[in-house]
């Protein structure tokens, strides 16, 4: 039983770090596009710092 937890916290562990390295690299992209429009940052919101991005997985149900 020992060998199965083991192998499955490693799976979780690698999805899980795979997962985080894409959604940081598809939301990273889009905070700097954010970060640089005018428009944007003279949105209330964006002074106030309360935007957040939320990525979205297709595929994923």
């Amino acid at each position: 039983m020992m060998v199965l937890d083991d192998l499955s916290n490693y799976l979780m562990n690698s999805v899980s770090s795979k997962l985080d390295r894409i959604l940081e690299r598809q939301t990273s992209t889009t905070q700097t596009s954010w970060q640089e429009n005018a428009i944007a940052q003279s949105l209330s919101a964006s002074q106030q710092n309360r935007v957040f991005s939320r990525p979205i997985i297709s595929g994923m149900a």
